[in-house]
């Protein structure tokens, strides 16, 4: 936030005292409702001087702890660690949607085959006689 009033966040600057949000050079046309709403999400100035004088404080007790010197080895080792993360991080996404995408193979029409001779083919034998629960149904 700068001393007239204003903040940025992702590419918009909103002036607290008008109400005006920008991106681009141009101008967004804000509700009421929405401009109250980004007035309150507005940090207040004496939070940011606070955050700033945390931030160089925190710069100071690494200074202090670690030396000027290894500063940057250490940040050039957290950088390559992050970078194997988000490298491991996309293959693991790779491998869950080809997954989740991959279709089932079918299986082929060809029945597995077996060794071996298989039994032969058993089939009905037609009956011509009348059996005891056709007598008991038939009618006379």
């Amino acid at each position: 936030m700068d001393a007239f009033g204003q903040f940025t966040f992702d590419g918009f600057r909103f002036d607290s005292r008008t109400g005006q949000l920008w991106r681009d050079g141009r101008e967004i046309k804000l509700t009421p409702r929405t401009t109250a709403v980004l007035r309150a999400l507005r940090p207040p100035h004496r939070i940011m001087v606070i955050l700033e004088g945390e931030s160089l404080l925190n710069d100071a007790t690494a200074l202090l702890i670690f030396g000027a010197d290894k500063i940057p080895k250490l940040a050039r080792g957290f950088g390559r660690s992050l970078g194997e993360f988000k490298k491991a991080k996309e293959d693991f996404e790779k491998e869950i949607s080809a997954a989740a995408t991959e279709q089932e193979k079918k299986p082929t029409s060809e029945a597995p085959k077996i060794a071996g001779t298989l039994p032969e083919e058993v089939k009905p034998i037609p009956t011509t006689t009348v059996t005891a629960s056709d007598e008991l149904t038939k009618k006379s």
